[in-house]
Parts: C-alpha cells; structure tokens; sequence
C-alpha cells in the first residue's frame, strides 16, 4: 500500500465560517483498495479533538477534508469595550493542524493453526496467510473471530514474511483455536501537519481565492509591512469625548525572532483643529511565541476614555510599530463635539472579521412592549364578591421593542453599516457602567444607497434586549 500525502493545504490564516479556504486534499495512489477510506485527526490547540473518515473522490481519488464546524465550535470571542491597554484576544483565534492516514480492508481469512512467535517480552499470536497482507508495524486491524480473545482490535507488532505477520495478543493454548477474517486496517501514516490558524470571520463570495495571510497580517514578512486593521469601518470615524473603543489586529511573530518575545508599539498622534500635531504617545504590548512563528489575535484601545488626550486635541490616530518599522495602517478618530437633544446610544457589533466595531446613534429612540398573555376563564358563582375573577391570567410573555436613528450619515459609514444590520453579535453599551448589554437586531432588509441618486442617509436600528421583561407570572 501507497503512503498518504497532502497536496493541498489551508492558508496560513483563513476565516472559518466556510469550506472555502479551509481544506486539506489527501492523495494515496492506493485508494482503490477495498472499502478504502481516507483518515484525518483533527488537533485543536494542542489538543486532540475528532476523527473523520473520508471516501476518495471519483475519478481523482483524491480526499477533500475541511475542519472548519469544528473549528467553528472552538471559536469565541471577548468583549474588550473596557480595557485599558492592548490585550490579547485567547477566544478570537485557533490554531489547528492534522495527523491523516487510511484504512481499507486487507481481506484475509484466519484459519487455524495461528502461530505462536517469541519476542523479547513475551509469546504473541502470529498469523500466516497465502498471500500477501499488505500489512505493516503499527496497523490497527479489526478482527471478526468465532473465539471471542481474537475478536476486536489489535495493532501489528512484527512482520515476519510478506504473508505472515505478529498481533499484541499474549499467546494462550486455550484461544489457540479459531476462525474468522480480518475486516479493515488503519494506518496513521502521515505526521501531523503544519500549524494553520483560523478566527471568526467570513469569507465571502467573491473572497474564494484571496489569501488572508497576505492581507490582513501584520508582520508577516511574505509581503509588504503596512496592513490593514481587522475592520471595514471609515478611516475617519467619530467618537465622542470619554468613550471607550477599541480596534483590533491579527499580528504574527516574525521568522527574525527566534523564541522568546518582542515588543509592538501602539503609537497615538494628537491633532489639533488646524491638524498640527500637539503631541504623540505609545503603548507597548509584548508578544511571545514558542520555537516557531504564530498568529495572535490583539484588541488595541482607541477610545478617548481610555487615552489621555491633550487639551485642544480635536482628533487623534493610532498605528501599530516594531520598531520604527510601519506595520499597520492608521485610524483616525475625530472627537464629535455636536450637541443633540437625544440621549446618545452606543451599539458594539462582531463584524465580518470577527472583531467589535462601535456606532453612536445620536439621534431619536423610541421603545414599546409587545405582550402577550394565556388566559383562562371561568362562570362566576351566582353569589360571587366583587374581587372574584372569571378571567385570569395564567402566564404572559412581554418583549421590549427598540427603535434608533443616527444622525446623517457618509456613504462610507452608510456601507459599513450594512455589517451591523447583519451581525449575530450586537450590544448596547452603557455609557455610565461600559458593560454590554446583548440585543437581537429584528430588521430583515437593508438598502444600500448611493449618494447621487438617492439623497442623504440615515440608519434606523430595530431591535429587541436578548432577554425578556420578567413578569410575576412568566
């Protein structure tokens, strides 16, 4: 029997919400072999988690395995709207990898007398057989036998000949008599793989072909240094004095640090009105890593409630470093000064790559109750007492229904937005406590407009607490 070999692989980096750039292709020109199946170990984070097998494709033969609803499962996430300084994400991002082999049945017959072989340790059974068993040290095989001592599994401990081989059974004279066959074989003959890296984004539609290593790591040597944050949201943002944000980034350990760690620097430039600069601060966030390079997902915070920000400073920007080298993009905020009769609402929301963005609806809001109750009836006594019911309640449900409008919004703010109308994650953020309050988004369409033809826009948000109003008799 042929080894196993992998072909295809994963990207380095890849979001896990699909098959799509997830995959590892196996190739055996064994697999058409009896019942031949393709084996695949999935290891997450270290650790052991589920195997799978796998029939060859037609024609091809090939083995197309995708961990991705596994590593879906492992993936979570945390809510970073209160740190104070960079903080690693430990739930934002998996590593995985794979051990892989096949199995197939080698058809044999077991007819006695079976053999009884000397090792160094022990007496084991052998089996002898016509033809040759295509076995080899360390299959696991199944055995179907009318003595029950020989029925089950047992791993090959020595080939003897090309038709007789030796099975981790102590030898016994009182099982030395039996019949049965041998139904299938496992062998693990390939290693584990490399380590590949997965977190909670999406990848869609027209992203099939596009390598996420290149594009959204920052500080993979592969390609050029200056890469994007992990948010689609304006390059020029609004925010609003004292509140707290942050922005998020997927940073990998270069190949030039060998173990140990290095340090990363968050730089913050203040501008005035006039954009001049007032002053700069940095914040260094230490990243660690074993023997190998590794993708670590970070949350920096941006908000002016967690940064100290200069008297006269009207916006600000933040860009990552390893030393004087570039390695991130910029995000610039700009401090919203404008006064509004509503009380402000904050809303945090996971976007497409599996990171918080945040939006302040400053305009009006508005929230209802939607009830609805289970009644039972009963005939009053005919000399009942005023207070005796002949409806009553039995249990109610009440929902509380919300309703916020932004002010005027830019076209750029208006498309990005479109990642919150779809979001599965979305908060409220108090303002007072900063703790998030988890809401179900009820709006089921949004338009994507465009300035010149259909006008100014402005973002109505419908949505209901993930919770319910607790009645007396719920």
């Amino acid at each position: 029997m042929a080894n196993t070999s992998i072909i295809s692989t994963p990207n380095l980096l890849s979001p896990v919400n699909s098959v799509y750039g997830n995959t590892f292709i196996l190739n055996n020109s064994s697999s058409s072999a009896l019942n031949f199946k393709y084996i695949t170990e999935l290891w997450v984070n270290g650790t052991y988690s589920v195997k799978e097998l796998l029939p060859p494709r037609p024609i091809s033969g090939y083995g197309y395995y995708s961990p991705f609803k596994t590593l879906l499962s492992s993936l979570s996430y945390d809510l970073p709207q209160v740190i104070t300084t960079p903080t690693e994400s430990l739930n934002g991002i998996v590593r995985y990898n794979i051990k892989y082999g096949y199995s197939f049945n080698p058809n044999l017959t077991i007819t006695p007398p079976v053999l009884a072989v000397s090792t160094a340790s022990s007496v084991f059974f052998g089996f002898s057989f016509s033809n040759t068993t295509n076995l080899t040290i360390g299959d696991v095989l199944t055995i179907q036998s009318d003595n029950p001592y020989f029925s089950g599994t047992s791993s090959v401990i020595q080939i003897l000949t090309p038709t007789s081989f030796v099975i981790n059974k102590p030898f016994a004279l009182t099982s030395s008599v039996g019949t049965g066959y041998i139904s299938n074989a496992t062998r693990m003959d390939g290693t584990f793989s490399s380590l590949y890296y997965g977190y909670n984004g999406t990848r869609q539609y027209e992203n099939v072909n596009d390598n996420y290593t290149n594009i959204y790591l920052i500080g993979n040597t592969v390609s050029s240094n200056i890469k994007p944050f992990i948010t689609n949201s304006p390059t020029y943002k609004s925010i609003m004095s004292g509140q707290y944000e942050t922005v998020s980034a997927l940073l990998f350990t270069p190949n030039f640090i060998s173990g140990g760690s290095y340090s990363v620097l968050s730089k913050y430039n203040f501008y005035n009105s006039n954009n001049t600069l007032i002053s700069s601060t940095s914040s260094n966030f230490t990243l660690t890593r074993g023997a190998t390079p590794s993708i670590q997902f970070w949350n920096i915070p941006v908000g002016p409630g967690q940064l100290s920000l200069p008297v006269n400073t009207d916006n600000y920007s933040v860009t990552l470093y390893f030393g004087s080298t570039t390695y991130s993009e910029s995000k610039f905020y700009k401090i919203d000064t404008n006064c509004s009769l509503y009380t402000n609402v904050r809303v945090m929301f996971m976007n497409r790559y599996g990171a918080f963005d945040y939006f302040n609806f400053r305009a009006n809001s508005s929230s209802a109750y939607n009830i609805s109750r289970q009644e039972f009836r009963q005939e009053l006594d005919f000399n009942y007492n005023i207070g005796d019911r002949g409806r009553t309640i039995m249990s109610q449900r009440v929902d509380q229904t919300f309703t916020l409008y932004s002010d005027l919004l830019s076209q750029s703010e208006w498309d990005w937005l479109s990642e919150l109308a779809t979001s599965p994650e979305v908060y409220i953020v108090n303002e007072i406590t900063n703790k998030a309050i988890p809401i179900i988004v009820t709006d089921t369409n949004y338009n994507f407009k465009k300035t010149i033809t259909e006008g100014p826009f402005y973002f109505t948000l419908n949505y209901q607490n993930a919770f319910g109003v607790e009645t007396q008799n719920q």
